[in-house]
């Protein structure tokens, strides 16, 4: 029996969106209506090249759909083309004469996008654990893996496997990566998937934490988890807090640090450092570029971090709203009572990227 949402059981007919991470077993598709079928067939007519339009080969149409006669007549045309069209039940994984766009592990989704000569590949995790695959990608070859959060290029190794370009990929917990075949990417500058390494900003660091919505202060030497807190302005409190604190870097470790990683964020946090803007985090690996604002010796590290609006609205309902002002017109109903983890959870860390390492090695050596 299905409960979805909290409190409304059901069963019959329901999908859970969980099982339809890559539904059609790594076919790329796309839904459209009557009209937007016309609108594709014109088209099809004026660009048989595919230049422009996607250049679909198989038309499934939906079971007990009702197609008029003047959309039937439009698939005729397409039948006449060589699309294949499906109208009964069809229960292989792949399709004939038609490998599959991608060939990937389980709970990975994927998008496939062409724009002129060049193929795109958007590949996601969907866990929560990290995940080490090869990926099977129907495209001559891959020129670049792209980091869709930073924009920088990855390195990689591949081979071929008949129609495939088999990529070696490792990512994080809903992380996710762009895989491109297109000439412009050709002998471009790449860094490691992984950085080498990474070191706490410090110990024993001292952090001031204000919480803006109800003006909570906290002075302290240990991050915590605010839904563990004694306080419940704060245990169930939802909304921003800035995180403040300062370090030191020695010269030595300058040239090769070049990330800053939050690993324990809940949920979205935006960071400042030395009074610079390093910009927002919201996703796996929680990491933003130092941009050369590092500085030699002291620093000075702000961190706006927000979390979701669960544990106020919880608070709410046990008449321990953390502030005034939070309303709901219905009850919010959860599965259970617990709180989410809220907060900056863990010491910020320095990452050293290898090839950033490596150019000023080389750098050094040839002066």
């Amino acid at each position: 029996m299905e409960e979805s949402p909290v409190g409304v059981r059901h069963s019959a007919n329901i999908l859970d969106l969980k099982e339809w991470v890559n539904p059609l077993h790594g076919y790329h598709y796309d839904s459209m209506n009557p009209d937007g079928l016309a609108c594709w067939v014109a088209k099809y007519a004026a660009d048989p090249q595919h230049v422009v339009m996607p250049p679909y080969r198989v038309l499934v149409i939906p079971q007990d759909a009702k197609v008029s006669r003047e959309t039937w007549q439009r698939i005729d045309t397409l039948k006449r083309n060589g699309i294949t069209v499906i109208t009964e039940p069809y229960r292989a994984d792949t399709l004939p004469g038609l490998p599959p766009d991608a060939v990937l592990p389980e709970g990975i989704a994927f998008a496939h996008r062409k724009d002129h000569s060049t193929h795109y590949f958007f590949l996601s995790n969907q866990t929560d654990r990290e995940q080490s695959f090869q990926a099977k990608l129907r495209t001559h070859y891959v020129t670049a893996l792209i980091n869709p959060v930073t924009g920088e290029l990855l390195d990689f190794r591949q081979h071929r496997e008949g129609v495939y370009g088999c990529v070696d990929i490792t990512l994080p917990p809903y992380g996710s990566v762009i895989a491109a075949s297109g000439l412009m990417f050709l002998d471009a500058p790449t860094v490691s998937q992984q950085p080498d390494a990474a070191i706490p900003i410090g110990e024993n660091l001292r952090w001031e934490v204000s919480f803006a919505e109800n003006q909570e202060q906290v002075s302290t030497r240990q991050l915590f988890d605010w839904s563990q807190s004694k306080n419940d302005r704060i245990r169930y409190y939802s909304g921003r807090a800035r995180y403040s604190t300062t370090f030191h870097v020695k010269q030595k470790d300058m040239e090769r640090l070049t990330w800053l990683q939050l690993p324990g964020v809940k949920d979205v946090a935006h960071v400042w450092l030395n009074g610079h803007d390093l910009g927002t985090v919201w996703t796996a690996p929680y990491m933003v570029p130092l941009q050369k604002h590092l500085r030699k010796g002291k620093n000075t590290l702000e961190i706006d971090v927000v979390n979701t609006w669960h544990n106020a609205l919880r608070g709410a309902d046990q008449g321990k709203a953390p502030y005034d002002g939070i309303w709901t017109n219905a009850r919010y109903r959860t599965k259970g009572d617990e709180l989410l983890p809220a907060g900056l959870l863990q010491t910020p860390l320095l990452v050293r990227d290898r090839q950033t390492f490596l150019k000023a090695l080389e750098n050094a050596l040839n002066k």
